[in-house]
């Protein structure tokens, strides 16, 4: 049986039960022709994170990505400009979304002088896997003043012959310059075995950091009259995050019968029309008639207690730190990545006691509540709603649930 199905079926049972919540964890209360070679234990779609992005004219987005194959392109509802900026003030995002079935990378030129131009890209074909290695041999030229239009068409002779080995990695959590998190696959390039630089590419974001993995003490790997490396100079940063486009809904459904020792009955959200058709097949759940938005740059992860010995409830998070710490509970299982949504803002240093956290440009704060089952003398299970309005989390309190605040932010 699922967890979801046991959810669903299992109503409250007599006598203590564990709970999420514990005293001391009040958050929880509870170029060539490439080789490619992919990890098959790793094998996660990042389609959604090396996206085709770059402005009307590909040779001025030197940092992004540029040319496109394949049958015609299908254009996704345009989405907002995400900005990003090195130390010197140069880089900044013009940003569209395409969906084409390869899409050739422009791995970042460094403006020194003179520039070595390479003949090819490197071409992604879509599904863009995690795990995935390209080896490849790229033959460059001597950029004299730049690498712009002019340069190709008038091209000078091969120069240098280098083979690069790039790693398209899992998704890490990472923070624009303004605090804003979101989920970046790194691109990791190791030029003639010289480690190289790390391109990070954002959940439809596109490429938005730039570090540099060069250290002098390899440059003997390189050719002798090899001109440019990669300085950190160069790196840069998302400044902050665009407004989040709308991925679908979350829906609240709630169990009263099965659960009558509740307050207010025991909560689920369902994220996807598989989990809708199953709730709604179930004459014990019905809607609530609340949901809210999902989209946004970070995932959310979500646990179910009951299938090892645990609580017979949900818990969902989107914070990375919680989340890998919430793996290693025993009588919690994870259930995987659920949806996505936005973090709050770290609060500035002067902010007031008692102020809570803002929201990223375009979302608004869910808030989360929870029914106070550890506390002395309580007999139900453990349980969180997430709701967008005071209004109910100001009702919800007056019944015993407790107010944990903004957990995370969603889409307006």
């Amino acid at each position: 049986m699922s967890a979801l199905s046991c959810v669903l079926h299992a109503p409250e049972t007599l006598g203590t039960r564990r709970r999420l919540a514990v005293a001391s964890l009040a958050i929880l209360c509870f170029g060539t022709i490439p080789a490619y070679a992919v990890d098959a234990q790793a094998a996660v779609d990042l389609s959604d994170y090396y996206m085709y992005i770059c402005g009307v004219d590909f040779n001025i987005c030197p940092y992004g990505v540029a040319h496109r194959t394949g049958p015609p392109v299908v254009v996704a509802p345009a989405l907002p400009k995400p900005a990003a900026k090195v130390t010197n003030g140069y880089f900044f995002i013009e940003a569209s979304k395409f969906t084409p079935n390869q899409t050739h990378v422009y791995r970042p030129w460094y403006f020194v002088q003179p520039v070595p131009c390479r003949i090819e890209a490197t071409t992604l074909t879509r599904p863009v896997v995690q795990g995935t290695v390209i080896r490849e041999t790229n033959y460059w030229r001597w950029g004299g003043e730049g690498c712009g239009p002019n340069f190709f068409m008038t091209p000078s002779p091969v120069r240098w012959v280098l083979d690069d080995e790039i790693t398209l990695g899992a998704p890490i959590r990472k923070r624009a310059l303004d605090g804003g998190e979101f989920d970046a696959s790194p691109m990791s390039v190791v030029r003639a075995g010289a480690p190289w630089a790390t391109y990070f590419w954002g959940y439809k974001l596109g490429l938005v950091e730039s570090r540099s993995d060069w250290n002098d003490a390899n440059r003997s790997k390189l050719p002798s009259d090899w001109p440019g490396f990669p300085p950190s100079s160069e790196d840069f940063k998302l400044t902050t995050l665009p407004p989040p486009w709308v991925e679908g809904e979350v829906t609240e459904y709630v169990n009263t019968a099965d659960f009558p020792r509740q307050p207010d009955g025991q909560y689920f959200y369902a994220a996807t029309d598989a989990d809708r058709a199953a709730l709604d097949s179930i004459a014990t759940w019905r809607r609530t008639g609340n949901s809210f938005k999902q989209g946004g740059y970070v995932s959310v992860c979500r646990f179910y207690g009951g299938a090892n010995g645990g609580p017979n409830t949900h818990f969902y998070s989107a914070s990375d730190t919680e989340c890998n710490w919430l793996k290693g509970v025993s009588f919690l299982a994870y259930e995987g990545q659920t949806f996505r949504v936005n973090k709050p803002l770290p609060l500035p240093a002067s902010a007031p006691a008692g102020t809570q956290p803002g929201c990223p440009a375009g979302s608004k704060p869910l808030y989360r509540l929870y029914n106070n089952a550890s506390a002395p003398g309580k007999n139900y299970v453990s349980n969180h709603r997430y709701v967008t309005s005071r209004a109910t989390v100001d009702a919800a309190v007056a019944i015993g649930w407790l107010d944990e605040g903004v957990s995370m932010c969603v889409p307006e």
